[in-house]
């Protein structure tokens, strides 16, 4: 499959190449298609914009993952724009 590419800057300043494309995620009963990154990594990343669409946040005492917002309102949100 040929991706379109794109350049990006990770947490350790290192830019990389990466191919661009749709996932479709589902965690916690909230699911929603989202744009992903595809690299060589060793481990996958779930970013800060996937939990945001999903209205998800980690609460950052217990490191678990809650619901931030009523999901419905994300739905309502990005169908707007």
């Amino acid at each position: 499959m040929n991706l379109p590419k794109t350049r990006v800057t990770l947490a350790d300043k290192r830019e990389v190449e990466a191919q661009q494309t749709f996932a479709y995620v589902s965690i916690m009963d909230r699911e929603a298609p989202v744009t992903v990154l595809v690299m060589d990594c060793p481990m996958p990343l779930l970013g800060a914009f996937t939990l945001q669409v999903l209205g998800l946040e980690v609460d950052p005492v217990t490191e678990k993952t809650k619901p931030s917002r009523p999901f419905s309102l994300g739905i309502m949100y990005l169908s707007a724009k």
